[in-house]
């Protein structure tokens, strides 16, 4: 099934959900220690990741920001999935720089992997609102991740496009 390719009707038919069960972390994953945590990166893409992206530097790997306060930042002695080599490099990391906490906005209509100018589109409404986003594109929808306190600002912005789209 193919989605829309058209920029206007894109526009005019997106509406952006926020998921309100969780805010997410995006997190990395050196290559030697995927190799080395085997079992550990396995399950925890299988089954507390909502997306993942292989990197020239490493894996990146968005999860709910509980697990990682669960697993990484607070586990003690709990069973957890994450290896004690993956506990470490993440909570180095987050010692560095603390991984903001992103809230996640499917647009809700099937747009293309080929459609032109959609995320550009509300990419450039999302500038403009001096919001940050990441964008992942999955087969049917599209997904930004926003910083969890401008979420209500990001939803308005792109409901916005929608309706002044359909006039």
């Amino acid at each position: 099934m193919s989605g829309a390719t058209d920029l206007g009707e894109l526009l005019k038919g997106m509406e952006p959900v926020l998921d309100e069960q969780s805010a997410f972390v995006f997190l990395t994953v050196p290559h030697d220690l995927v190799a080395s945590s085997r079992a550990s990166v396995a399950d925890i893409t299988s089954h507390h990741a909502i997306a993942t992206f292989r990197e020239a530097e490493g894996l990146t790997v968005v999860v709910p920001d509980t697990f990682f306060d669960d697993h990484v930042l607070s586990a003690t002695g709990t069973p957890t999935p994450v290896s004690d080599a993956l506990r470490e490099h993440w909570r180095s990391c987050a010692k560095a720089e603390k991984p903001p906490r992103m809230s996640h906005i499917t647009m809700r209509i099937h747009s293309s992997l080929s459609a032109v100018g959609f995320t550009a589109a509300f990419s450039r409404v999302l500038t403009d609102a001096g919001i940050s986003c990441n964008v992942f594109a999955g087969y049917y929808h599209d997904h930004i991740f926003v910083p969890v306190e401008r979420s209500a600002d990001a939803i308005s912005t792109l409901t916005a496009l929608a309706a002044a789209s359909s006039q």
